[in-house]
């Protein structure tokens, strides 16, 4: 056996109601009741030279940055481990209560910071991790992937016209419609014993968003299922991390009466639990594969890193032969669009969208005509900043905090 590694789930629901959940920034979008408990599960490993990896990943939107630090203090209260070594992340839920986190920006619908939250996240993650380091065993690792037919009703483009803008999607090297302009790939990492599974990690992308922002029930949608329906059927613990979603949606299908994209199924519970099937089912086919995997058996090692990204100049391999001399990501701005939503998760009215984007227009012009009054390199750096952000109608300047 190369490694020793445990494993463990902790629940992490929140008791409380009345908070808005994370995800659709939608105000009505509160906690009524519970649907599913949610959970954090840890994976905690040690390879042969004594190095440490410990894994935990959470039913949950996104990790902050306040979550992250209690939890990594909380570790090292307890341990000798670098911050490098310990991954924290969601599977993305859009129906698990916000609040645990310190940016003004997420907490707007939420309403505002709750410790009852983030306590409760840091409680059930320090249990899952206790528990996964109680429970260390020799094992092996073993990487698989296998593929989902386009046909399958997994994963679909929910910008279509803006992914085939890509070079590579012009090239053909993704399909044309929603169904195969996405990656279908599932990469899996089980966790074995003299060949038997015992549990296993697997990134997938696709929205966790088969409940819609009108849901009111604390929920781990599709990939919460997932995992419950594997760790039913296969034993052990199953993480159903997030790939590269961006805009792969569970979605499909239009709903004329609700206004919004959904899946198969009329009720939105329906389809989280008939796309959480899917995915169960391909680890379930990966792990019942008598091909072999990849058997890892090197050492462990990670880094954390931390960048900057409000003025990074990309190198020119990744810029089209056109780009002018001042193209360069610029300080965090959020568009009119941001605030209209998805189809699957639709924002503020069209005519509030319009009234925004006049205000947006009226906005840019006066701080340009401003701009004249200005030193030659801050106007520049003015309207350099306007360029990057091209057609964009600036809604919110997180990055200025305007």
């Amino acid at each position: 056996m190369s490694f020793d590694i445990g494993a463990s789930k902790a629940e992490i629901t929140p008791k409380l109601k009345g908070m808005s959940m994370l995800g659709y920034g939608n105000p009505d979008n509160i906690v009524k009741g519970v649907e599913t408990p949610i959970y954090a599960r840890c994976f905690y490993f040690v390879d042969k030279s004594g190095q440490k990896l410990i894994m935990i990943n959470f039913e949950i939107c996104f990790v902050t940055e306040v979550l992250r630090r209690k939890v990594v203090e909380a570790i090292q209260a307890i341990e000798s481990v670098d911050e490098s070594h310990i991954i924290l992340s969601a599977q993305h839920t859009h129906s698990a209560p916000s609040g645990h986190t310190e940016y003004a920006l997420y907490n707007m619908p939420t309403p505002g910071f709750c410790i009852e939250v983030l306590d409760a996240y840091i409680k059930g993650a320090f249990e899952a991790y206790s528990q996964a380091k109680a429970n260390l065993r020799s094992a092996d690792l073993e990487y698989k992937e296998s593929e989902f037919s386009p046909d399958d009703p997994v994963s679909f483009n929910r910008s279509l016209i803006a992914f085939m803008q890509n070079p590579e999607a012009q090239a053909g090297i993704f399909g044309t419609e929603k169904s195969s302009a996405v990656d279908k790939v599932m990469k899996a990492l089980l966790i074995k014993q003299d060949g038997n599974y015992l549990s296993s990690i697997n990134w997938f992308p696709v929205h966790t968003t088969s409940l819609p922002n009108t849901n009111t029930l604390i929920c781990s949608d599709n990939k919460g299922y997932a995992s419950q329906f594997a760790e039913d059927e296969l034993g052990g613990v199953a993480i159903f991390a997030q790939g590269d979603a961006g805009d792969v949606s569970p979605n499909w299908v239009w709903d004329k009466e609700k206004k919004v994209m959904r899946g198969h199924h009329v009720d939105s519970f329906e389809n989280a639990k008939f796309n959480g099937k899917l995915q169960s089912n391909k680890l379930k086919e990966i792990v019942q594969d008598k091909g072999e995997g990849r058997v890892l058996s090197s050492y462990i090692d990670s880094i954390i890193c931390y960048e900057d990204m409000s003025n990074i100049k990309p190198d020119s391999e990744f810029l089209p032969d056109d780009a002018p001399s001042y193209a360069a990501t610029t300080s965090a701005c959020h568009g009119v669009s941001f605030a209209e939503g998805t189809l699957e998760g639709p924002g503020v009215p069209k005519i509030l969208s319009f009234l925004l984007k006049i205000v947006a227009t009226v906005c840019k012009i006066i701080d340009l005509l401003k701009g004249l009054s200005l030193s030659l390199d801050e106007r520049e750096k003015l309207w350099s900043y306007y360029n990057n952000q091209g057609a964009k109608s600036i809604f919110i300047e997180a990055g200025k905090k305007k």
